[in-house]
């Protein structure tokens, strides 16, 4: 399915950089506690979606690491509904990526000076 020029834009303007991100422990009742603040975005579009890895600032540092930052994948969609205008929707389900776009991400990261692991 191809993008019109409107569902494109607003695709390549989505972000969520500067929010909150927060996540639910499971048999949690429910509550959802703070990961940290995204500080930092890379992502390409595919088809109706834009693919993206976030990098999380923490607010104290985790228990199983004492990295600063963490990184979250996700993408942008726009939902194909004939009765209503166009709209983003953020989900972070499992998605498969190529390799060719793996290698396009980590070109990005690097540029923008994210410490890149070395079995990458």
């Amino acid at each position: 399915m191809s993008l019109s020029a409107d569902e494109f834009s607003l695709l390549q303007s989505a972000t969520r950089v500067g929010r909150i991100t927060k996540f639910r422990i499971p048999n949690g009742n429910g509550v959802r506690n703070v990961i940290g603040e995204v500080v930092d975005e890379i992502a390409f579009i595919r088809d109706r979606h834009k693919v993206v890895v976030q990098k999380v600032k923490y607010p104290q540092h985790h228990l199983w690491d004492d990295a600063e930052c963490g990184y979250r994948l996700g993408y942008f969609t726009v939902p194909r509904d004939l009765f209503a205008p166009p709209r983003i929707v953020w989900r972070n389900y499992a998605m498969v990526i190529t390799e060719t776009e793996v290698d396009f991400l980590l070109q990005q990261a690097k540029q923008k000076g994210w410490r890149i692991p070395a079995y990458f």
